[in-house]
């Protein structure tokens, strides 16, 4: 079936949430552009949207980007210049990326899925010392607690929903962790005018305080976007394809109507701010990531207003947020309840340290004040 017939007979979100039978169903494709005729008129934040639209622009958006294996990076700009980029750790030992790098989720033929997983959320234990001087202690401490919090869905009677390594969490810790190439080749190339063929950066090495720096290689060429030497990354394993999972569950999470889904949700939408300002760091070596900023960033706006939408007043970041109302609806479950807390907690405290996500919740995203 075409997607344009999927949308045809998709339902829109607000019919969705108050199981109403909504006239997108039955309409031809034509028919179902604009408001279906239970929003018509509605005066909300929320618009007339399907599910499968979050997300329908961003295969073209990641069409300039090819990943490789091994931390290679084939991106073809919209002039159709191409670049080929390598963020290498093959200098380190096993022991050191172990210990000092943030690698991606990748089960080992030797390993039972167990330690594969225990091993990727590990590292966001001490995430301050291999990602050192990237951002505030706030943002540090909140993604530390999304590894936590997804750990705890699995293993004490959590909100469960998904096989553990396919929640939105999950993929959103794993997206950071891919999009952190971006800001390593930002970090380490020269001013756009002045990049040429060549190995970028400092030479690799362990910093001070326990982070890995990786060789930046960067070859420029007509010839580069054919020149498959890696092989590529399974698709699943993809950048777009990790953000396509991740928006299409969380909002999923969302229209189940379940109040114990919510903090999933928002730590998600923190794990996709981080990541988006990732993206938005390499246009300081090219342009192919403008699309894919500009996309992520209006699925985030979009699946925040059905956050809100959602939930409404019941959540940490707002002054009417009410714990024992909270406390009610998620039936007294301690560590959702303990999180909310403690981010309504965090709300009121002013940092100037980098990118600070409740900042960027507060007023980029969910527009409160």
């Amino acid at each position: 079936m075409q997607k344009d017939s999927l949308l045809a007979n998709a339902s829109c979100l607000r019919c969705t949430l108050l199981n109403l039978n909504c006239s997108r169903i039955a309409a031809d494709a034509d028919e179902s552009e604009g408001e279906c005729s239970q929003c018509s008129g509605f005066d909300g934040d929320l618009p007339c949207t399907t599910e499968e639209e979050l997300t329908e622009d961003f295969e073209q958006a990641f069409s300039g980007v090819i990943e490789l294996e091994n931390g290679v990076w084939i991106l073809t700009e919209p002039t159709g210049e191409s670049k080929k980029i390598k963020v290498d750790l093959s200098s380190f030992t096993a022991d050191e990326v172990q210990h000092h790098a943030v690698v991606d989720y990748r089960p080992l033929p030797d390993d039972d899925e167990d330690t594969s997983y225990d091993r990727f959320l590990a590292q966001f234990e001490d995430l301050s010392s291999r990602w050192t001087l990237l951002y505030g202690d706030e943002t540090f401490y909140i993604i530390s607690k999304a590894a936590v919090f997804q750990r705890y869905m699995y293993t004490c009677g959590g909100p469960i929903r998904y096989d553990r390594t396919r929640s939105p969490l999950f993929l959103a810790l794993r997206c950071l962790v891919v999009s952190h190439d971006i800001m390593e080749i930002r970090l380490q190339t020269e001013p756009r005018a002045q990049i040429r063929s060549h190995i970028h950066g400092r030479e690799a090495g362990i910093e001070r305080h326990g982070g890995v720096v990786p060789q930046i290689g960067m070859w420029l060429g007509d010839n580069v976007a054919s020149d498959f030497s890696e092989s590529r990354k399974p698709s699943s394993d993809t950048l777009c394809y990790l953000l396509q999972e991740i928006f299409a569950s969380a909002q999923k999470s969302l229209l189940t109507g379940n109040p114990r889904l919510w903090p999933l949700v928002l730590y998600t939408l923190m794990m996709l701010i981080v990541a988006r300002y990732q993206l938005k760091r390499g246009e300081g070596f090219t342009d192919t990531f403008l699309g894919p900023h500009c996309a992520v960033h209006e699925a985030l706006e979009r699946l925040a207003d059905l956050f809100l939408y959602c939930c409404g007043d019941m959540h940490p970041l707002t002054d009417a947020f009410d714990p024992e109302w909270f406390d009610l609806c998620v039936g007294g479950e301690q560590m959702l309840i303990n999180d909310y807390e403690e981010f309504h907690e965090l709300c009121v405290v002013e940092t100037t340290n980098g990118i600070e996500l409740l900042d960027e919740l507060d007023v980029h995203i969910l527009g409160l004040g």
